[in-house]
């Protein structure tokens, strides 16, 4: 049985749409669990039933209290959203937002933004704990 070439080409223009549709769109479809989320390192949250966005750590190299610094330094907070694709990205004060390539339409904020508190030079390492607001790219 032979197939014409104008049904095979349909037929693959219609599986074609249909992949490309399915990786675009991971999460399009699905509910993003918005509003503000405090996590500190170490913690996961939910923003799909299929995503979750954990906080990784913190890149803190700002000067401590009561020390004399050639630079002030900048605090940096990494997170992974973990899904079909892991995807790695970092938040500041100079960059609060991520929208995700990989998982279409999610919106990650800095609900927070402004500088953590500074430790002193003898303090320990504090727990660091960030407030975001989940959302999505289109209007919200």
């Amino acid at each position: 049985m032979a197939i014409s070439p104008r049904t095979l080409s349909a037929l693959s223009i219609a599986a074609i749409a249909g992949v490309l549709s399915a990786c675009a769109t991971e999460s399009a479809g699905t509910a993003v669990n918005k509003g503000q989320h405090t996590l500190t390192q170490g913690q996961q949250v939910a923003v799909t039933p299929k995503l979750t966005l954990s906080f990784d750590n913190v890149n803190d190299s700002r000067c401590r209290k009561d020390m004399v610094c050639v630079w002030a330094g900048k605090i940096i907070y990494n997170f992974t959203l973990h899904g079909a694709i892991d995807e790695t990205f970092s938040l500041s004060d100079n960059a609060p937002r991520y929208a995700s390539p990989s998982h279409a339409g999610v919106l990650v904020t800095l609900a927070n933004p402004g500088p953590a508190p500074l430790p002193a030079a003898t303090d320990p390492a504090p727990v660091y704990a960030v407030t975001l607001k989940l959302g999505t790219t289109d209007a919200d």
